[in-house]
Formats: C-alpha cells, sequence, structure tokens
C-alpha cells in the first residue's frame, strides 16, 4: 500500500486475479478475562467461539 501512496483501487487493480472470493464467519463468540497482576497487560483472557466459514461471493 505505501508503494501505491495508500490508493485501495490501485492496489486491487495490481493483486486481482480472476475467480478471487472472500468469506465469512458468522458464530458467536464469548470472552473471559482475569487480572493476574497489578499492570495494565498483567490478565488472563479466555476466547470460546462457535464459528463457521462461508463461501460470500465474489470480492468485486
Amino acid at each position: 500500500m505505501a508503494e501505491l501512496n495508500r490508493d485501495l483501487t490501485a492496489f486491487w487493480n495490481r493483486h486481482r486475479e480472476e475467480g478471487k472470493n472472500f468469506a465469512e464467519w458468522p458464530g458467536a463468540s464469548a470472552f473471559a478475562f482475569a487480572p493476574t497482576g497489578p499492570g495494565v497487560a498483567d490478565f488472563v483472557q479466555l476466547s470460546l467461539g462457535r464459528e463457521f466459514e462461508v463461501l460470500a461471493g465474489p470480492a468485486v
């Protein structure tokens, strides 16, 4: 993106190919966390998810 001055259209035109598709991940997630110390990064996080991937359609 830096080479193309952050121009998303130019980026897409450079990298697109026939047949590219995108996918989505619908579902549900739950997060739990608990502190483990006094610092802002002192915690434990648990993530549980029930998700599935579906083909959503062509990229453009």
